[in-house]
């Protein structure tokens, strides 16, 4: 007799007799199929039931032993969630006193950013940590160090450069090389809300190090056309209202010259000791996000309510280097003065 239980399949022999019986819920009750057969025919019916029942066993060792594997997974799942990546805990460079400023830096990639402005605003970057009186900011803080990432955003936001931590004058020299590698996104439209919503749910909470203060800073050469549910100024006031510095870098270049500066004011500055520094067009960004990031990342205070950019470094004790140190960048140097809604701005 050859029997499987489970599926309840029975086939047995009486002499030439066979009878099959066959049940779904329980038991095996006898079919109507009866009749005589030869030797020969019995043979094959009981080679074709044997098959029939090792292949079921078959699929009943894989079924157990995938079950296996299983439980074998749910058993060293401790071991595992201590290899697996968690945000918000100290990252292995870290120090015990973490860094003095974590600084996201957003890129402005829309339809009006070809490559070629867009790599000015790369090299821009690039250059400025490579900038002694950048790196002297960053190392002379009084945690020794900074965490840096990128966000490129246009119709949407997209973590390009993620965070990483600068300490030393190696440490910029990489993250400069990082930055001059970042291939460009496409993108139509300028959604700053939807970045900055982006950057205060999903990237300030992943900062793995405590900073004594979180910046983010905001460029761009236009004003939000996304029409989104949310304005920027909301997101900026929520993320002000946290604690989160927003400072703004518009770039007066194109149809929104004129308004921008204002407009950046108006709804992407907020926090404490927010600023606008503004651009003279692409060609001058690299010239403004060096002098922003030497204010952004040394917080030192200004005795006067308008400074020239020759009294902050005699101050800070951090050089700013002259136009004439870099023929490319023409503009005279930047003067500081206080906002009357408590913020700083620089202006050429």
């Amino acid at each position: 007799m050859i029997r499987q239980s489970r599926l309840h399949l029975c086939v047995w022999f009486s002499g030439d007799i066979r009878f099959d019986r066959v049940s779904i819920r329980g038991g095996c009750k006898r079919s109507n199929a009866l009749r005589l057969m030869d030797g020969t025919e019995r043979a094959e019916i009981v080679a074709e039931q044997r098959a029939r029942y090792t292949s079921l066993f078959g699929r009943r060792a894989l079924a157990t032993a995938i079950v296996g594997m299983i439980l074998a997974v749910f058993a060293d799942a401790p071991a595992m969630a201590d290899r697996l990546p968690t945000y918000g805990a100290p990252s292995p460079t870290a120090t015990a006193g973490g860094v003095d400023t974590a600084l996201v830096v957003s890129v402005d990639v829309s339809s009006s950013v070809d490559e070629r402005r867009y790599r000015l605003q790369l090299e821009g970057i690039a250059a400025a940590l490579e900038d002694p009186a950048v790196v002297s900011a960053i190392v002379g803080g009084v945690r020794g160090g900074i965490l840096l990432s990128l966000v490129t955003w246009a119709d949407r936001p997209k973590l390009a450069l993620p965070w990483m931590r600068i300490a030393s004058r190696e440490d910029a020299a990489v993250a400069a090389l990082k930055i001059r590698a970042l291939p460009r996104e496409p993108g139509d439209f300028t959604c700053l809300s939807g970045m900055l919503r982006f950057v205060t749910d999903k990237l300030i909470p992943q900062v793995p190090e405590p900073a004594l203060k979180i910046v983010v800073d905001v460029s761009g050469d236009g004003s939000d056309n996304c029409n989104a549910e949310q304005p920027p100024r909301e997101v900026r006031d929520e993320m002000a209202s946290r604690g989160t510095t927003i400072n703004g870098l518009p770039i007066l270049e194109g149809r929104e010259a004129a308004t921008l500066e204002g407009w950046y004011k108006a709804n992407v500055m907020g926090g404490p000791g927010a600023f606008i520094l503004p651009a003279q067009g692409f060609e001058d960004f690299g010239r403004a996000i060096r002098q922003k990031f030497v204010i952004e990342i040394s917080g030192a205070p200004l005795r006067s309510t308008t400074a020239s950019a020759a009294d902050f470094a005699s101050e800070t004790g951090m050089p700013l280097k002259t136009d004439a140190e870099r023929p490319t960048q023409t503009l005279p140097a930047a003067t500081l003065r206080r906002e009357p809604v408590g913020g700083l701005r620089i202006s050429p």
